[in-house]
């Protein structure tokens, strides 16, 4: 509890009075009466207000919340009958989620209230809620009370996936198409661990990688998803339908950037091990130099000349904004002809791993799901393309 200014004010006028009584006599007496007075108030008004014990909070959340989606919490506040207070509430939401709507104010009338918020989760993995903060108002407001209850609740944050499954002409002519493997490998090294907008660069490459997944399982693909940096972090499948989704969903949703660089010859290695004939490989990586490059190449050749391996680099929006934009001073246009000049290298590495014979893209902006549906549909393409004129070749 905590004394109100009601009370402290009340206090300091009674202090003054007695200060005065030092030069007034008469005052000292009323002085100390007043002050009584308002000891006495201050204890009835104490023992008359609520009882923070006699509170109870309910919350209600769903167990699973996805990365950038607003989700709301409903609370419940109840206390016995007949009460009635004017109550403000803090929840403690995951610190990875951004709350909107609290602190929140209540009327707690006839023994409960509702209220509920928003939040929008901005991590993913495993998190928790904490306490429900609740203060108010003695019946005088001399003082105010505080409760504190525990309310702990575990909720998993998932990436936000939202790939429409398809409905096109090519899509449609796949599903028609023998079944193939298709490898998803992601890259968890620490060049995966920049930021943009507040998103990991290895949330942005996941939520493409868990897009090319559910294409591929509505498809009809087996499908697998391997995670690795200088080691193998994790690897999901093969699986086949919707199961199959929910089953990659829920295992890769904690994946986490290591401080480590990745090593690409143990990563070539473990997905020539997994890979059946001719599987469909899609590497999801990020930025690199020109030994990073030479590393890439040296490490995925082998696997690039018995599957059907593409290459997808995730680019650098702020990198491409710097670039684009109309320098308005002399520090600007450095900075802009110095982003340019980064970007050219980095289309000429592009360039080096396709004369090298490991097919390479990059995919841009925002929309990462749909372009790495896109390749996967022309890869496909390309397959069918060319069992028909070898086919023998192709399950050799």
């Amino acid at each position: 509890m905590t004394p109100r200014y009601r009370l402290l004010a009340c206090f300091a006028v009674s202090g003054a009075t007695l200060a005065f009584g030092a030069s007034y006599p008469g005052t000292g007496s009323l002085g100390l009466l007043l002050n009584g007075a308002i000891v006495v108030a201050a204890v009835v008004d104490l023992a008359r207000s609520f009882r923070p014990g006699r509170l109870a909070v309910k919350r209600t959340v769903s167990s699973t919340l996805h990365i950038g989606s607003d989700h709301r919490v409903h609370l419940s506040v109840s206390a016995p009958l007949g009460e009635r207070l004017t109550i403000d509430l803090i929840d403690e939401p995951p610190r990875s989620c951004r709350a909107k709507g609290l602190p929140a104010r209540l009327e707690l009338d006839n023994g409960e209230t509702h209220v509920s918020y928003r939040i929008q989760p901005t991590r993913r993995g495993d998190h928790a809620f904490g306490a429900v903060h609740l203060r108010y108002d003695s019946p005088w407001r001399l003082w105010q009370r505080h409760a504190l209850l525990a309310l702990p609740e575990d909720v998993r944050i998932y990436p936000d996936v939202r790939v429409p499954l398809g409905g096109n002409d090519a899509a449609t002519a796949l599903r028609a198409r023998q079944r193939r493997d298709v490898v998803i490998a992601l890259d968890c090294g620490r060049s995966m661990g920049g930021e943009w907008e507040g998103q990991a660069q290895l949330d942005r490459g996941l939520n493409a990688a868990l897009d090319a997944c559910r294409v591929a399982l509505s498809h009809g693909d087996r499908v697998s998803l391997l995670a690795s940096s200088n080691g193998v972090e994790g690897v999901i499948g093969p699986v086949c339908g919707e199961g199959g989704w929910e089953t990659i969903l829920s295992a890769s949703y904690d994946l986490e950037v290591s401080d480590q660089p990745s090593d690409y010859r143990l990563m070539g290695q473990r997905l020539v091990e997994r890979c059946g004939s001719r599987s469909l490989v899609f590497l999801i990586t990020h930025a690199f130099d020109d030994r990073h490059a030479e590393t890439m190449l040296d490490g995925l050749r082998p696997l690039g000349r018995l599957h059907d391996l593409v290459c997808l680099f995730l680019d650098d929006p702020a990198l491409v904004e710097m670039a684009a934009r109309a320098p308005r001073n002399e520090r600007e246009r450095y900075e802009s002809a110095a982003a340019t000049r980064m970007l050219e290298a980095h289309a000429r590495r592009l360039a080096s791993l396709h004369t090298g014979g490991v097919h390479a893209a990059e995919l841009s902006g925002k929309e990462l799901g749909a372009q790495i549906v896109q390749h996967y549909l022309g890869a496909q393409t390309r397959e069918e393309l060319l069992e028909r004129r070898d086919p023998e070749a192709v399950h050799a």
